[in-house]
Order: C-alpha cells, then structure tokens, then sequence
C-alpha cells in the first residue's frame, strides 16, 4: 500500500504499472495531477483501490478508468476503527484485540482496511503503535491529519 502525501503534485506515466503487491495507493492531495492512462495505477491480477477524498483527481481517474475508489473521508477512517470519529487509545485497544482475535482464527469484530494503519495489508502491534504515537503527537500540538502522520512515520 502507498500513501502519497499531499507535497506530491504529480503521478507520471506508468508510475504504479502492472505492481501485483499494490493493493491501495492513497492520494493526500485532492488536485494531484495523474498521468491520462488506464495503466498508470494498475496490478497485474487485480486492481489497486485508489483512496482519496471526495471531489478529487483521484476520484476522476477511478472512474474514468473503472477502478475502485475509496473516499477517505467517509464516515470510516483509517485509524478510526470504533467509527467515533476520533483516532485514540480506544482504537489502539481494538486493533490490538483484532490483531489477538486473528491470531486464534477468530473473524476481525471491525473492517479490516480502517485498522491497517500502517497500509501492509496486515492487522498487528504496528497498527496499534502509530495509533498511539499519533494520539500522542495530538496532546502535543500536532494538526496533521492520520494518514499524513503515518506516511512520515512508516
């Protein structure tokens, strides 16, 4: 998975092609230009899902191109994992109570991509971590939204 931060102004031509481990790439800037190509952002079985925000160029290439689409700002964020609109110590719990619950076969009690923070396809401790770090940096004075935190801290 690939979080591009919002200084990315550009994706040029076959940037993301025919990458089979993609499986999201996430835009931070809602005008980042992306090269006019179904195959600028695409995998060799399936396709990557694109995330961004609602209106974006993000948006307009998935669906120029028939690719799927996540608005991440949707009533369910990437670290928000109880949905309360909040990233915070109770997400970090519940990721961690997932990540246990997986381990013994158990289902996931929540959706699994709002608890991949880290973006590697894996629920774990890890998850958990940049959670709290990123609750942390907010009691400091950090304004940064989530997904720009942890694409500087992965």
């Amino acid at each position: 998975n690939v979080i591009l931060p919002e200084s990315v102004k550009e994706v040029g031509e076959c940037a993301f092609t025919g990458c089979s481990s993609l499986s999201s790439i996430t835009f931070l800037s809602s005008d980042c230009t992306i090269a006019d190509q179904s195959d600028t952002i695409s995998g060799s079985e399936s396709e990557p899902e694109i995330r961004g925000v609602t209106p974006s160029t993000a948006k307009d290439y998935a669906e120029k191109y028939g690719k799927p689409f996540r608005d991440i700002n949707s009533d369910s964020e990437i670290g928000d994992v109880n949905g309360d609109k909040s990233i915070d110590s109770n997400d970090a719990s519940l990721i961690m109570s997932g990540y246990a619950a997986a381990s013994i076969g158990s289902e996931m009690p929540f959706e699994m991509w709002t608890a991949d923070t880290n973006g590697d396809g894996n629920i774990t401790a890890a998850d958990a971590s940049l959670v709290l770090g990123y609750y942390s940096s907010l009691a400091v004075g950090n304004e940064m939204s989530f997904l720009e935190y942890a694409a500087l801290n992965h």
